[in-house]
C-alpha cells in the first residue's frame, strides 16, 4: 500500500512537529529479527520496486545496506 500512495502522491513530507514518540525497548518484535532478516527483507524489496526507485530510494537502499554490512 505504502508503494501505491508513493506512485500516486509523491514523496512523503516531512513534518517538523512531533505527532507520536514510541518506547523503544527489549521486548519489542524488531529486537528479534536477525540481521540475516533484515537483509534478505531489504534485497526482496529492491528485486521488486529497485528499477523504478528514484535517486533518493536507491541512496536510501545503499545506505541501510552498508549499515547491514557494517554491523554484521
Amino acid at each position: 500500500m505504502y508503494r501505491r500512495l508513493w506512485r500516486k502522491f509523491g514523496e512523503p513530507a516531512i513534518l517538523k512537529e512531533t505527532l507520536i514518540a514510541n518506547c523503544v525497548h527489549s521486548g519489542q518484535v524488531s529486537a528479534g529479527i536477525t540481521r540475516e532478516i533484515m537483509l534478505n527483507e531489504l534485497n526482496q524489496v529492491w528485486r521488486l520496486h529497485g528499477a523504478d526507485t528514484s535517486i533518493g530510494g536507491k541512496l536510501e537502499y545503499l545506505k541501510r545496506r552498508l549499515k547491514l554490512a557494517w554491523t554484521m
